[in-house]
């Protein structure tokens, strides 16, 4: 399901070509790339099944044919899956997906690093980005929020509170559990708002201005003066 351009074509870790229905493909994002780059940009491709967990997938048959036969080819990777996810689920179902999926921004971070670095993610090739079950994301509905948030994240107050309850040792140092304890409104409270107002407007012209993988949406965003006293933090 995760495919690398290479020689002008989309192939899987066999090597094997895949020509599936764009409307299929996404983006992806894996959490090396969170940790290591400040602006990630996919490198790799996600086949994407289905929009929620629950819904079938036999319907590929008719509208994404060659995505069919691509998944028929390698049905016999499919069945050795062994989570309980899958029971009952849809033939060639996948992990992880709903509605926050498709947000064309996202704020994320990578699980399996000690040091937190909470990430703006935002559409690649005019697609939502997806991102592997190694990171963890918030859906933001538009750029400023998601700087917003990153900001917030990112705060010295945030991570050496994240740090304080994260072992070292630990294979995945970064958890759902960790971060659900994170306070993004006693976060905002304890920053100025004035200050804040302004860096938001600059981070989102500076990153709207960049347009290495712009969608348009860049281009065209004009930055809200009260992006954070309109937004419900709660």
């Amino acid at each position: 399901m995760e495919l690398r351009e290479s020689e002008s074509a989309l192939r899987n870790k066999l090597g094997q070509v895949a020509t599936v229905e764009r409307d299929y493909l996404y983006p992806l994002l894996k959490g090396s790339d969170l940790f290591k780059q400040v602006a990630p940009v996919p490198r790799l491709f996600a086949i994407v099944t289905q929009k929620k967990l629950a819904e079938p997938t036999d319907r590929l048959r008719e509208d994404a044919p060659r995505l069919w036969a691509y998944l028929q080819k390698n049905q016999a990777f499919f069945s050795k899956r062994k989570s309980s996810v899958f029971k009952g689920r849809a033939e060639f179902a996948i992990f992880g997906v709903g509605d926050y999926s498709f947000a064309n921004y996202k704020v994320a971070v990578a699980g399996m690093y000690k040091s937190p670095r909470f990430r703006v993610v935002r559409p690649f090739t005019e697609r939502p980005v997806m991102l592997d079950d190694t990171c963890y994301f918030l859906p933001c509905p538009s750029l400023d929020h998601a700087v917003l948030i990153a900001r917030l994240l990112n705060d010295p107050i945030c991570l050496e509170f994240v740090a304080s309850l994260t072992f070292c040792d630990a294979k995945r140092p970064i958890t759902k559990a960790v971060l659900q304890r994170i306070d993004l409104k006693a976060l905002l409270d304890k920053l100025d708002q004035d200050e804040l107002r302004s860096w938001v407007r600059d981070e989102c012209i500076r990153i709207s201005g960049q347009g290495r993988h712009s969608t348009g949406v860049g281009a065209c965003f004009q930055p809200h003066a009260s992006a954070v006293s309109d937004m419900d933090l709660s």
